[in-house]
């Protein structure tokens, strides 16, 4: 699939995304800040807080309460730093029911994120080469 590079110069990062696809800008409300697209049944979600950086635990705790999938069905799959512009991060995947999140969070140069894809169980299954895609492509500036 010929996925294309999204910048989003005003929150220092960069993913790849489905052709077409639209982020619509959110404002969370505590500093933080969303740009979200729905596409087919994957939604996904670019949460940034600018500024100081936060401790892991912070942006779990945030990362919980944004999905609503509870602690205890998130699943650590790596941590790393110093990595395409992270200083430190942290990728999970997050399962209730048929809902499944893979999401990395952690801090850059410029603050905050969290940046996730949701979908169903099945279509993770079926598509994971394209998350990892997507995975791969997170790039912090």
């Amino acid at each position: 699939m010929n996925w294309q590079q999204y910048r989003a110069d005003n929150y220092g990062f960069a993913m790849l995304v489905p052709p077409g696809t639209a982020l619509v800008g959110t404002d969370l409300g505590g500093g933080w800040g969303a740009l979200q697209a729905a596409i087919g049944t994957v939604t996904i979600y670019a949460v940034a807080k600018l500024g100081m950086p936060a401790t892991p635990t912070e942006i779990e705790t945030y990362a919980i309460q944004f999905t609503g999938i509870p602690a205890t069905h998130w699943k650590k799959l790596e941590e790393g730093q110093n990595s395409n512009g992270w200083l430190w991060y942290r990728t999970y995947e997050a399962q209730s029911g048929n809902n499944l999140v893979f999401a990395v969070l952690g801090t850059g140069p410029r603050g905050n994120y969290l940046l996730v894809v949701q979908t169903t169980v099945q279509d993770f299954a079926a598509n994971r080469p394209l998350y990892n895609l997507w995975y791969n492509s997170l790039t912090l500036y």
